[in-house]
């Protein structure tokens, strides 16, 4: 089995770590190009959304590349998101290629490691200790992101934190042992604080949060960097979600987390009372957060034709007017300009320190 999965920001790192574990070779697509667009676009339907076509375009790099099984995500609800497995699926074999899909979603989680487990001829229980060593390992790539946001938006030669972060990622991607992993997690801090100086005036420095469709705001291609480009402009970035908090959702484990999507209906209550499917109501919910701590403002991201962030775009002005604080609405399609993103960007930022 030669097993592959769409690329959607720090997946691949997991996904390194867990299928070395296991014992199955895992191809990892490459970066995403104008050629992964291309392809997206052309097998697509014309009205589905950036991820879906995004994916496509991957898939077929990645069988290129030798894949002959796809892991693609699932789900239930009134998002799409849900049937796109089984539509790539089609639309892939329509244009020749041949592959096994494995969908994964609540209902299909234990056949999905079973059959994973058969192929590395191991039992069930013993694939466990691969995704404990995987999951350290995602933790670790979200720290080392988030030590990112924070260093980008606090010091001045935004170029070395670049070059940290992206050091790091190559180290976790070497990582192979439950050793070489609490070492670096030891060591992460230090990366940063020896090479680094805080040097940017605090008044300078202004916190957005970015709310949104999962894939855009975890994926830096589909999004064109805005984490990267908004901390250039001293801007300490957080996300509403990250790629564990989005898989314990997926696989119905995230129960007992303050950011629960029990506890995310109850924020949003006086504004939503029903399932949107997608981030929809999460995306209300962190508004609502956002306000209460304070952040400068807010940046809203959406593929073109999402239909829960739509919903919840039509919602976002009156929480956003109730609670007091600005949002940037951002939508993606195939013919998104860099320069009129950055224009954008730039135009909100100052906007949002001249209101201080």
């Amino acid at each position: 089995m030669n097993i592959t999965a769409a690329r959607m920001g720090n997946l691949h790192v997991i996904l390194t770590a867990l299928f070395g574990k296991i014992g199955i070779n895992y191809i990892a697509p490459p970066p995403v190009t104008a050629r992964t667009y291309e392809i997206g676009f052309k097998l697509s339907p014309e009205q589905v959304c950036l991820p879906f076509k995004i994916c496509i375009g991957s898939f077929v790099e990645a069988i290129e590349k030798g894949a002959d099984t796809i892991v693609m995500a699932g789900g239930n609800g009134p998002c799409r998101f849900g049937l796109y497995g089984m539509l790539q699926e089609k639309i892939l074999n329509d244009a020749g290629y041949r592959f096994k899909m494995m969908v994964l979603d609540q209902d299909t989680v234990l056949k999905s490691l079973r059959e994973l487990a058969a192929v590395a001829g191991l039992g069930l229980l013993q694939i466990l200790p691969a995704f404990r060593f995987a999951w350290k390992i995602l933790k670790l790539s979200e720290a080392n992101e988030k030590l990112a946001h924070y260093y980008r938006a606090h010091c001045s030669d935004k170029a070395a934190v670049d070059r940290i972060e992206s050091g790091i990622e190559s180290l976790l991607l070497k990582t192979s042992t439950h050793r070489q992993a609490d070492k670096l997690s030891r060591d992460l801090k230090n990366y940063y604080r020896t090479e680094l100086k805080t040097d940017v005036d605090a008044r300078e420095i202004i916190k957005i949060g970015i709310l949104g469709e999962i894939y855009m705001m975890l994926d830096p291609e589909a999004n064109m960097n805005i984490n990267r480009r908004l901390g250039y402009l001293n801007v300490w970035v957080d996300k509403t979600v990250y790629l564990s908090a989005w898989l314990l959702k997926l696989t119905s484990l995230d129960y007992f987390s303050k950011n629960s999507y029990v506890n995310q209906k109850k924020t949003a209550g006086n504004y939503i009372t029903s399932d949107i499917g997608g981030k929809g109501v999460q995306t209300i919910a962190s508004a609502i957060n956002y306000a209460k701590e304070r952040f400068d403002g807010l940046i809203h991201l959406t593929p073109f034709s999402c239909m829960p962030e739509l919903v919840a775009t039509t919602i976002l002005p009156k929480v956003c007017a109730d609670k007091g604080i600005e949002c940037l609405y951002l939508t993606y399609d195939g013919h998104t300009s860099e320069a009129a993103l950055v224009t954008r960007l730039e135009a909100f930022v100052d906007m949002l320190r001249m209101r201080r």
